[in-house]
């Protein structure tokens, strides 16, 4: 299949992610975590006290980790702090922040709750085949099991902000993907000859992300540009390809 290549199109696609993300502010509580955790000096305390103003980064934080770590008891904040590891309660919180500022309107075939779950699938199957590429052949990296987690959640903010800023082309692209029985990205970039992680990796620069985000996101489908870090990139390509082949992609049918 030839790629139907609107070059043209993309580029206003980038220019309205860029207007919307500096129109869209992040709630304070989840800018005040990424800022805390950022700066490197932020304790354990410091950060309950930021989570514990935001009833639902609690909620969330509290279901992540019971989810993975399989605790008998509901843990405290600064139990899953150190649990977590302050880099995937950052990823959380910017997850959550995406998930509020989506249920804003947006396209008719966006399914926000399939987004949220395709988001945390990805990020805990990332963090998974990680882990087990290093325990079976260890290798050079300096990206972490829990900056694997929050490449995997934040992935495709790309097709959420396209959802919300433009939604007619988001729903081109999706009846296009549906009636050709592909993926959503693998649909987009036969209309633009682009990846929609190219707009999340924008939307990540816009709001002042830690480049990781951005440098994952814009390497989700071409691994081999991240040479330094190829193997790392590699797991995080790969659990994204499992989350379809599972049925926990973006699309309801089979991939």
């Amino acid at each position: 299949m030839g790629k139907i290549v609107e070059s043209v199109d993309f580029a206003r696609l980038v220019i309205l992610i860029r207007r919307a993300t500096a129109l869209m502010a992040l709630p304070d509580s989840a800018m005040n975590l990424i800022k805390a955790i950022d700066a490197g000096d932020a304790s354990a305390r410091d950060l309950e006290r930021i989570i514990a103003a935001d009833p639902g980064l609690t909620t969330t934080l509290l279901r992540v980790s019971v989810h993975e770590n399989g605790f008998l008891q509901p843990p405290t904040l600064r139990q899953i702090i150190m649990r977590l590891g302050q880099r995937t309660v950052r990823s959380v919180a910017v997850s959550l922040a995406m998930k509020d500022l989506m249920r804003e309107g947006g396209a008719t075939n966006f399914d926000p709750f399939r987004f949220a779950r395709h988001a945390l699938v990805v990020g805990f199957l990332a963090r998974y085949v990680f882990a087990r590429r290093q325990m079976a052949q260890p290798f050079e990296t300096e990206w972490s099991a829990d900056e694997m987690f929050s490449a995997g959640v934040l992935h495709d903010l790309g097709t959420g902000l396209l959802a919300r800023s433009a939604p007619e082309t988001f729903d081109r692209v999706y009846m296009f993907a549906k009636r050709t029985k592909t993926s959503f990205s693998h649909a987009f970039f036969e209309i633009f000859g682009h990846y929609p992680t190219e707009l999340g990796a924008e939307a990540s620069e816009s709001w002042q992300l830690p480049d990781f985000f951005a440098r994952t996101q814009r390497s989700m489908y071409t691994p081999w540009e991240v040479q330094d870090e190829y193997t790392a990139q590699c797991c995080l390509t790969y659990a994204h390809w499992l989350s379809n082949f599972i049925g926990e992609g973006l699309v309801p049918w089979h991939i």
